[in-house]
């Protein structure tokens, strides 16, 4: 911004002063956006309501929890990647910094949550030559796990565990990882195993307190990655392997139609060197939705023969980077959000079509783009409510980056924060009933997603949120998954019928609350244009552990004849709740009938206080949580699991 200020203060106020010099610059339409928004969020507040909020946040702490960014980076990292320094000195260094910073925290707020974000936790280790720092830090997750205890954090950022592994359950990964984004879809056993390994590493509250998300600012949009094939986005178009995104790419670039298809030599002599995979892939989405949308907006035939006609020719030259002419970089639009993408596309389509008869009027390129935007965004919306239901019924406060509630989309590459295109306005007004922007569908997703966080408030689940997790075995069970006819699924073809895996977790509260939530990863698709519709699931019973040793579960079993109850009935009258029973170490439906569901997850929960066949201890036999919770017994192996032993 051509600013260059001495001290922090000066560069404040030449800021300011650049912004009252270009205010009067921002154009009309946008001024009446920024009001809009400006006027929403501070709609029903008055000087008063600050004086409450200061006083709340006084006397109760309220408001002082923490999410540290880049933790590791207050450190010279770069002085570590060059070898002038090494891991013990580098995280001892992290660990005295943020130690100082806690304790002063915890002076005015002893409660507060304090999350920290490491990532590279592995690369850095490496770099620094970890394994040259003895015991102390005798692999990269005991170093963070000292980060943690020693520096006083509650908990870190759950990338490890339950970011990308949630991720590339209910689509391809748009944190890219080096590899192939599509990850497929046989990932019944996938959460058992991760849950394992990382039940063992981090400390009880850290594990149960774990910062979870579905979305961040350091990549592109949830409802982004889902709503875009990320292989096109992320494979090299170069590479003759990846024959079929080469001829869809082409097809894009040259404004081809559905139904004809390019020759060998047309592909194999393209230079997609030189083109952009985001365009591409954005251009790809916009044009399956359209197709879909002008079907069903009440445009007679001719007109619905030049929207796709103009369709094409507009995202064609979009790929190629042209608008209206002029050549611009073709990488700018790949990143958009769709509410953005498709104004551009419908400029573009009244540029190449000149004076065509059929030209849409405003009111039908008004509709055309919102049904579009909905035929694009719905589906990605299906597995991103997939995503969420998983993260409320296993370990650690689930979160989402705010707008992904009001379908934010737009493109950001994982940390480098260079588009900054998944930071835009935040579109409340379109959950908003009475705005002329509303679109009904968002409103019915948002209420789906309050309904999920919901769960969490509960106190009859209480499980869910303090409860001390234990991975039960992976239980076999049996799946129906309906295949429809339309895209929109209202008309059902045929079922498909198979065997499947089911991960499993058990957890208990102090008080004796329970919860068992089983996840249902069948009827998954990582077709970018499909909607996610999970499978029937039927199994006979829920195991609560093999009663082997060397196994996490509950060693000697839960008493016969406790009741559990499904949390998608909690606010059913009692007496027509389905009751599931506890019988010799199992959960069975108290009627006999099987167990079934046609969800993300099925949870079961138990409110009350349980009798164990005698005495309880909650312990990790690395760390006694019963007595000092940091103090290490000797006689134990690092990474010792968690168990509920009973005698």
């Amino acid at each position: 911004m051509g600013i260059i200020a001495d001290s922090p203060e000066d560069e404040a106020l030449s800021l300011i002063k650049k912004i009252k010099n270009n205010i009067s610059k921002i154009s009309e339409d946008d001024r009446e956006k920024l009001v809009q928004a400006l006027t929403k969020s501070i709609k029903d507040t008055d000087s008063k309501s600050f004086e409450i909020a200061d006083m709340i946040l006084q006397r109760t702490g309220a408001g002082l929890d923490w999410r540290i960014d880049a933790t590791k980076d207050i450190a010279d990292i770069d002085s570590l990647k060059s070898g002038k320094t090494d891991y013990e000195y580098t995280m001892n260094k992290i660990i005295e910094f943020w130690s100082r910073f806690t304790n002063g925290v915890k002076q005015y707020h002893p409660d507060a949550y304090i999350a920290a974000e490491v990532t590279d936790a592995n690369y850095i280790y490496v770099k620094g030559a970890g394994d040259l720092s003895g015991s102390r830090f005798s692999n990269d997750k005991e170093g963070v796990k000292k980060l943690i205890n020693e520096a006083g954090f509650t908990t870190i950022a759950n990338y490890d565990y339950l970011s990308s592994n949630i991720t590339q359950i209910f689509g391809k990964l748009f944190d890219y990882d080096g590899s192939s984004p599509d990850k497929g879809l046989m990932h019944g056993t996938l959460l058992h195993d991760k849950l394992s390994e990382y039940y063992k590493t981090e400390p009880l509250e850290s594990i149960i307190y774990s910062y979870t998300f579905a979305g961040n600012h350091d990549k592109c949009r949830a409802l982004d990655g889902y709503a875009v094939d990320m292989s096109m986005v992320y494979e090299d178009l170069n590479t003759e392997a990846n024959d079929g995104l080469r001829r869809r790419a082409y097809k894009i670039l040259h404004g081809m139609p559905f139904g004809v298809e390019p020759s060998n030599e047309d592909v194999n002599t393209t230079d997609f060197s030189r083109v952009s995979n985001l365009a591409i892939a954005k251009c790809e989405s916009i044009a399956s939705g359209m197709g879909k949308a002008k079907e069903k907006i009440g445009l007679n035939d001719s007109k619905k023969a030049y929207t796709y006609d103009t369709m094409l020719k507009a995202l064609a030259n979009l790929s190629n980077g042209k608008f209206k002419g002029k050549v611009f970089e073709a990488d700018g639009f790949g990143t958009k959000d769709f509410d953005t993408a498709l104004d551009v596309v419908l400029q573009e389509m009244d540029y190449v079509s000149g004076s065509n008869p059929n030209k849409l009027t405003d009111d039908e390129k008004k509709r055309l783009k919102n049904e579009t935007f909905r035929m694009i965004v719905d589906p990605a919306i299906s597995k991103l409510l997939g995503q969420l239901k998983f993260l409320a019924a296993l370990t650690g406060n689930p979160t989402l980056f705010s707008g992904d509630e009001y379908g934010s989309t737009g493109y950001e590459t994982t940390t480098k924060n260079i588009f900054l295109q998944n930071r835009n306005i935040i579109r409340e007004d379109w959950a908003d009933k009475n705005s002329p922007e509303f679109k009904p569908f968002i409103k019915s997703h948002l209420d789906e997603i309050n309904k999920i966080f919901e769960l969490r408030k509960r106190p009859e689940l209480q499980a869910l949120n303090d409860g001390t997790p234990f991975v039960l075995d992976v239980h076999g069970a049996d799946f129906k998954k309906t295949i429809y006819k339309d895209f929109e699924g209202e008309h059902a073809d045929h079922d498909e019928y198979g065997k499947t895996a089911i991960s499993a977790i058990f957890r208990q509260s102090p008080n004796g609350a329970m919860a068992v939530s089983l996840f249902n990863t069948d009827g998954i698709t990582h077709n970018f244009d499909e909607y996610y519709r999970p499978a029937e699931i039927t199994l006979s019973e829920i195991g609560l552990g093999s009663g082997k040793p060397d196994k996490e579960n509950i060693l000697s079993g839960l008493k016969n004849g406790i009741e559990f109850y499904d949390a998608a009935e909690i606010d059913k009258p009692a007496n027509e709740k389905t009751v599931y029973i506890t019988d010799n170490n199992k959960i069975r439906r108290k009627d006999g009938q099987p167990i079934k569901f046609k969800d993300s997850t099925f949870i079961l929960y138990h409110p009350a206080q349980i009798s164990f066949t005698g005495r309880r201890v909650l312990y990790n036999p690395q760390y006694n949580f019963v007595s000092n919770p940091y103090h290490k017994n000797d006689n134990n192996i690092i990474g010792t699991r968690l168990n509920l032993c009973t005698k």
